[in-house]
Order: C-alpha cells, then structure tokens, then sequence
C-alpha cells in the first residue's frame, strides 16, 4: 500500500496503512480515499476522515461496514467509539488516548458507502485516493464539485442574513438583563454567520468556526476575538458591523444584495 502525501509524517502513514491493510482483504470494497485536513491544511492536530467505497450492492456495503471493529483494532484499542449515519453513508468515530497518540490523542473517522454514493460521504471536500481497485472511486471522485453550487450558497447566505437581526436583538436584551451566558450563546450565533460569509467570500465551506481564522482579514480577527471576552453593547454592534463588511463582496456575487440592504435597515432600527 503506498501513501499518495508527499512528506507524509510517519504517525499518519502507519494508521491509514494499517487500515488499508484491513479494508484490502475484502473483495467488497472498492476504495479508500483521504480527506478533510490531511489534504489540505495539516497540522499536528489533524484528525484522519477516510472515506470507504464498497461495490454496489447491498451485500456488499453489509460486508465492508463490518470491517469497521477490526479498523479500529488495527489502529489500537479507542477509548471511545461513536456510530451515525445520513443519507446512504455510516460513519465510525474512534476516539484514542494520549497513551497511543501523545500530546491529546487521536480521532479517526471513517465513512462508508457504495461506490454510486460516494457523493454523500464528505462533499466539498478535497480528497486523495489511497486503494482504487479498477479505477472505479477515480472516476467517480472526479465528478464530483469541489465546492458548494452558487444556489445553495445563496440560499444558506439568505437564511442567515434572515436570522441575524434577531440575534442582535436578543443579545442587547440579554445585556440589560445582565444575563452573560445568553448573551454568549446568542453572538455565538452571530460569529457564526460572520464565519460563514468570509467562507463564502473565499469560495470555502466553513463548518462552525473550524479554519474560520484563514479566510479572515486581520480587522476581522480582532473583532471576533474580542467578542469571547467582551461583554457589552457596543461589541455586539462591532460584530454586526464586522458581519455587513463581510457580506458586501459576495452580496453581488452570489445575488443577495436585495437581502443586504433589508439587514441593514433593520439593524439601524434596532442598534
């Protein structure tokens, strides 16, 4: 089994081989593929996101996603073990302790689906295949988008613009109630619509605030860091200000200029 990273760090190079080694043995599966940061963006604390396509049947998926106890033997014992699905995928999440994996362990997902759904697995993501038995994930990988389609980031773009006013709102209430952990929770909601559009603005998905920091300008940065420890009216309002600055660029690009201007309005009411 040979590793597709160049300068791969031997942790990493031994977990994806020994669970290769595992997956390989089973004639159901089509391929593995690499995602998330190891990618693109690695660093000491990147977790590992493989994804795993069986043949297209039913059987098969049955027979691959029985391989998910020995895949998380191969690795070591987890201390934690977590199972979900969406969709026509599984996910398994290993949890490792610092004992195998110092400083703070390791987290292993895999995710599994037939070779026609592979799709589902981790959208708009980049990916580098590690096992492709007949060349099959290749192309089915190679169809896919490597970024959201323009409707759906408008359309999630008009969602939260909808919603922000509201969370401005319901921050300034529960500042003059003094109420710090509302307060806290409700601009959580707004630092997340900022992540989001500076996402949007350099054509990325941003989940949560996860990588957030690298589409921010250093003006930005200040202000959202600020906001985890101030606790007063005006930094709500820096942070709406910080929000409308970051929306202007994409506002024509992705068609929501209409929906701008009405946050705005509404934001001069109630600020």
């Amino acid at each position: 089994m040979t590793w597709a990273t160049p300068a791969a760090d031997g942790r990493w190079e031994r977990i994806v081989d020994a669970i290769a080694k595992v997956l390989v043995r089973e004639a159901a599966v089509e391929g593995v593929f690499l995602s998330g940061s190891l990618v693109a963006g690695r660093d000491w604390f990147s977790d590992i996101d493989l994804g795993v396509a069986s043949r297209n049947s039913a059987a098969a998926f049955r027979k691959a996603w029985s391989l998910r106890g020995p895949i998380g033997q191969a690795v070591g014992p987890p201390v934690r073990v977590l199972e979900r699905g969406w969709g026509h995928c599984r996910m398994v999440a290993l949890l490792y302790g610092k004992s195998l994996f110092p400083p703070i362990g390791l987290q292993v997902d895999v995710v599994f689906s037939q070779i026609k759904h592979v799709g589902e697995q981790m959208p708009y993501t980049p990916h580098r295949v590690v096992l492709d038995r007949r060349g099959r994930l290749r192309r089915a990988l190679g169809t896919l988008r490597r970024r959201k389609p323009p409707d759906e980031v408008r359309q999630e773009l008009e969602q939260r613009m909808h919603w922000f006013a509201f969370f401005v709102h319901d921050a300034l209430k529960a500042y003059g109630r003094r109420d710090l952990f509302n307060f806290q929770s409700l601009v959580e909601g707004m630092r997340q619509a900022v992540f989001h559009a500076v996402g949007a603005r350099a054509g990325r998905s941003i989940y949560g605030g996860k990588w957030a920091f690298r589409a921010m300008t250093a003006s930005e940065r200040s202000v959202v860091e600020a906001s985890y420890r101030e606790f007063t009216p005006q930094m709500v309002r820096r942070l709406a200000r910080t929000y409308r600055a970051s929306l202007a660029p994409v506002a024509a690009r992705f068609g929501v200029g209409d929906e701008l201007i009405a946050l705005e309005e509404a934001l001069a009411e109630i600020r």
